[in-house]
């Protein structure tokens, strides 16, 4: 049983409506994409980022492919935007600041040896820099991508241990559902300690759908780039 084929985005929308948790935050600073505490994604490297993966995608058909499957089988929609390089280039680093600050609260570690066992246990490193390109982000982010996976794998696997799920659980076992809530609202406490704020003109970081949302545009009220439902 893993909690990676539970959608957890429904769970996510469950806990932000009865918690009424949200991240908070004000304007963001002039030049910056995001901001993370003491810490920040400016524009320019942003659109750098776009630049190179643009760049790389379009020499490699097999990133396309493997795109189009992820969307195929994305439970729920994906995150991938297709029509906004930064945008979805934004979406996967914040996914990537969010459970650096999960895997300091829960102190796991994910050394370079772990990151190269992944690697070669996954195809090899050029099997990973097509699913990097096809995710939204050039091939450099590569051990960044898989550092990500094995801190969500480690918490999963300590929560379903600590909630005693088995292999005859169903999705629908009290102690499955008990995991999942644990596994969300871990998440969900590493973007308050982030106390992250988006640029509005990339769009808001919704927390019930864990990704960016459309971008609005409004001469009448503060854009922060972040909302809780």
């Amino acid at each position: 049983m893993s909690l990676i084929s539970i959608s957890l985005k429904t769970v996510v929308g469950v806990l932000v409506v009865s918690t009424a948790l949200t991240a908070c935050g004000g304007p963001v600073k002039a030049g910056a994409a995001a901001t993370f505490g003491g810490g920040r994604i400016s524009t320019a490297s942003l659109d750098q980022t776009a630049i190179d993966w643009k760049k790389q995608y379009d020499k490699n058909p097999a990133a396309d492919q493997t795109r189009q499957s992820i969307e195929a089988q994305a439970s729920g929609g994906s995150s991938i935007d297709a029509n906004s390089p930064p945008r979805n280039a934004l979406t996967q680093l914040i996914d990537f600041r969010i459970w650096d600050e999960v895997a300091h609260q829960q102190n796991v570690t994910v050394t370079a040896t772990q990151v190269d066992a992944l690697i070669a246990a996954s195809g090899g490193q050029a099997k990973l820099d097509t699913l990097t390109l096809a995710v939204g982000l050039p091939s450099k982010y590569s051990r960044d991508y898989v550092r990500s996976y094995d801190i969500r794998k480690t918490v999963q696997q300590a929560i379903l241990r600590d909630a005693g799920v088995t292999s005859q659980s169903t999705s629908n076992s009290p102690e499955v559902l008990q995991a999942q809530k644990a596994y969300v609202i871990i998440y969900l406490r590493a973007i308050k300690a982030l106390n992250m704020k988006i640029n509005p003109r990339y769009g808001k970081f919704n927390l019930a759908t864990m990704a960016l949302g459309k971008v609005e545009y409004s001469l009448s009220r503060t854009e922060t780039g972040l909302t809780g439902a």
